[in-house]
């Protein structure tokens, strides 16, 4: 506000991802091990299966950092403010923000209907 005050024209967008094909639920790899959780030991099965399972729904359903790139390039050019990479989740986008304006508390489990909306998505 204060840069279009004075007359500039400052551009500005904001990502918002959905799945993206990455390795980001590995980070942990590139952690210093003095920053390390020693309460969470690295090898943990349950946890390693967790995550197994994430990376591959990432996989499987993600788009591909290239093709978030493609999409950020093309709203920079088009002065989007929101870049919204998979609009088949805006029916959940739209959701939270009715529970916002409405003030209600997110929920700590979805509601059935935000759950089948998210199913629906589901690669089958």
């Amino acid at each position: 506000m204060q840069l279009q005050r004075e007359g500039l024209k400052p551009r500005v967008s904001v990502l918002c991802p959905g799945f993206v094909d990455t390795n980001i639920l590995y980070s942990d790899r590139n952690r210093p091990a003095e920053f390390a959780d020693a309460s969470t030991p690295q090898t943990d099965p349950a946890a390693n299966a967790i995550r197994e399972r994430a990376a591959a729904e990432l996989k499987k359903s993600g788009l591909s950092p290239r093709a978030i790139g493609e999409q950020v390039l093309a709203a920079i050019r088009d002065e989007r403010f929101y870049i919204l990479t998979h609009p088949e989740l805006n029916p959940v986008i739209e959701q939270r923000m009715q529970d916002i304006l409405t003030g209600n508390n997110p929920a700590a489990v979805p509601s059935p209907g935000l759950m089948q909306k998210l199913n629906a998505l589901r690669p089958r």
